[in-house]
């Protein structure tokens, strides 16, 4: 247990205090926004699998680049200028849209998986 504790002392203590306090008013006001306006269930509501995949997509390319944006003006790390980055950007918001788009995957790899962990992957 002491471990863990000295691993988030030290966390804490080397954490960028503007970055995490923006980025915790970003995450909180998109939270009210879903929960007032339903931006999750009305991109789920919609039959198309494009539509969705396309509107997931789209929600979690904001989040990232904002987050991104966040980070980027307060700490000065210019991950947009590695090569690698716009790739590894549009990977992660594709799986992230794909994984919510399409929730009967879990069933396509892991037909034996049953309920709570079918569940947990449709989350």
């Amino acid at each position: 247990m002491r471990p863990i504790f000295l691993y988030l002392q030290q966390y804490l203590s080397s954490l960028n205090r503007s970055t995490f306090i923006l980025t915790s008013l970003l995450v909180t006001a998109l939270i009210i926004i879903n929960y007032t306006i339903g931006i999750e269930s009305t991109i789920r509501r919609n039959n198309s699998f494009a539509i969705r995949f396309a509107g997931f997509a789209a929600l979690y390319a904001f989040v990232f680049g904002s987050v991104y944006l966040i980070h980027f003006k307060t700490t000065n790390h210019f991950l947009h200028e590695k090569k690698k980055f716009a790739l590894l950007f549009t990977i992660a918001v594709a799986s992230f849209a794909f994984k919510i788009a399409a929730p009967s995957v879990a069933s396509l790899f892991f037909p034996a998986v049953h309920s709570p962990w079918q569940r947990l992957w449709i989350l």
